[in-house]
C-alpha cells in the first residue's frame, strides 16, 4: 500500500508540474501574440511557397487589406531573407505609402518561413526630400553670396577684397620660392 501511495503522490506532483508548465506556456504564447499584434511595425509571416500565413493589425493597416484578404494568398512584394528593401504600397482611393521591408528566416507552426517587418517610412522620405531641396537652395544662395562678396555690384569686376586676397597669395608665393614681386597700380 505504501508503494501505491508513493506512486500516487509522485503522479500528483508531476500532474501539478504539468499544469504549472501548461499555464506558463499559455501565458508565454499570449505574450508572444500581444507582441506580434501590438507591434508598431507590420508583421507578416510568409511560408516558403510565398503564401501569407499570418499578418498583424499594423500590417493590415499598411497593406490596407484585412487578414482574410491576404492569408493563404501570395505575398505581393519580392522578399529575400536577411535583406532590406523599400516598397511602394499603392491602393485605389488611398495615398501611396513607402515602407521599409525586412525579412528574416523563421519557423512558423513547424515549417520554414520568413518573418517580414513592414515599417511606414513615408514621412521620413518626405522629410529627406525636403532636406535635399533646402540644401540645393542653400547651395544656390551661397553661390550668390560668394559672387556678391567678391564682385563689385556696379561694374561686375572683382572687388578690393579679391585684390587683397590675391595680393596675399602672391606675396606668400614670392617668399616661398624666393622670387621678386612687382606690383603696378593704375
Amino acid at each position: 500500500q505504501t508503494e501505491v501511495e508513493n506512486a500516487n503522490a509522485e503522479l500528483n506532483k508531476r500532474n501539478r508540474q504539468l499544469r504549472d508548465q501548461s499555464k506558463q506556456l499559455q501565458l508565454s504564447e499570449r505574450n508572444f501574440r500581444v507582441l506580434l499584434e501590438q507591434n508598431v511595425d507590420g508583421m507578416v509571416v510568409v511560408d516558403r511557397r510565398g503564401l501569407v500565413r499570418f499578418i498583424n493589425t499594423t500590417g493590415q493597416i499598411l497593406l490596407r487589406q484585412s487578414s482574410a484578404e491576404v492569408i493563404g494568398k501570395p505575398f505581393e512584394f519580392p522578399v529575400a531573407a536577411e535583406a532590406t528593401s523599400e516598397v511602394n504600397i499603392k491602393r485605389p482611393e488611398w495615398e501611396a505609402i513607402i515602407a521599409e521591408l525586412r525579412a528574416a528566416d523563421a519557423v512558423w507552426e513547424g515549417e520554414s518561413a520568413l518573418v517580414i517587418s513592414l515599417r511606414d517610412i513615408t514621412q521620413r522620405k518626405r522629410d529627406e526630400q525636403k532636406i535635399r531641396e533646402q540644401q540645393h537652395k542653400l547651395e544656390l544662395v551661397n553661390t550668390q553670396l560668394e559672387a556678391l562678396a567678391t564682385q563689385d555690384g556696379l561694374t561686375g569686376l572683382q572687388n578690393h577684397r579679391v585684390f587683397k586676397e590675391r595680393l596675399e597669395e602672391e606675396c606668400q608665393r614670392a617668399v616661398r620660392y624666393r622670387l621678386p614681386l612687382s606690383l603696378v597700380l593704375l
